[in-house]
């Protein structure tokens, strides 16, 4: 009967069957000691991998994508080269996983907000406030969108400008969302959801570059007083 080499084996491959539970596998000392440092080894490699990502994500908005060299993360982390390029191809490849990650997050957020909103709510005023709170969380991130944008590298460019293209996808549903619910007059709701989206970016952007701490709602306010009223005094009601 041919043996199995536990080594080969890690922890979640027991921990994913759906048929017999973990409990009730009867496994020898050796055995489970075995699967507790491939799963140690797994967890060091997985934060290895994390403080390099952290490093180039610190590195790429201070310097720029273009500027930083592998050099510049592998010293900000404390790791040799080679260790960089056991977890990467190259700067691209870490570049685009921090992207990627974010997209990841801010399409999961939008999908919670469409999912979970009170439709009596200002479903633009909501978007506008999920959106500018998560920049203001990764303004690192933000730094890197802002700045690669215009990126030579076209995977880049694609890259940023996809995920632009899904925040006005967004925007342009809640805008229409809002007409329907009569929270929102009628109007162009693709051009409004570009502009929309980009108030946001660019004030919470020039916000972060100012000051340490944003208040969102405070910007959130403003933003929505300039969408509803302009820049016009509000007529008194007795005149």
């Amino acid at each position: 009967m041919k043996q199995t080499n536990l080594k080969n084996i890690s922890q979640d491959a027991f921990a994913s069957s759906s048929d017999i539970p973990v409990s009730s596998i009867s496994l020898s000392k050796k055995a489970k000691n075995e699967i507790a440092e491939i799963a140690g080894k797994l967890s060091k490699k997985e934060l290895t991998r994390k403080r390099i990502l952290d490093a180039a994500l610190i590195v790429f908005s201070q310097k720029g994508y273009d500027k930083a060299n592998v050099s510049d993360i592998v010293r900000e982390v404390g790791v040799a080269q080679g260790t960089f390029y056991y977890h990467f191809k190259d700067k691209k490849t870490a570049l685009v996983e921090l992207l990627n990650s974010f997209f990841d997050a801010m399409k999961k957020l939008v999908a919670n907000w469409a999912a979970t909103t009170d439709t009596s709510a200002d479903m633009a005023l909501v978007f506008s406030r999920n959106v500018a709170d998560l920049l203001r969380k990764n303004t690192c991130l933000g730094q890197i969108i802002r700045n690669e944008t215009n990126n030579p590298d076209p995977e880049i460019r694609l890259l940023i400008k996809e995920f632009h293209n899904y925040l006005y996808r967004q925007a342009e549903f809640a805008l229409l969302l809002g007409m329907k619910l009569g929270a929102v007059r009628e109007m162009d709701a693709r051009i409004a959801g570009v502009a929309l989206v980009g108030m946001i970016e660019s004030v919470v952007f020039e916000l972060i570059d100012r000051v340490e701490d944003v208040d969102v709602e405070h910007v959130i306010k403003e933003i929505s007083e300039m969408q509803n009223r302009g820049i016009r005094p509000t007529p008194d009601p007795r005149s």
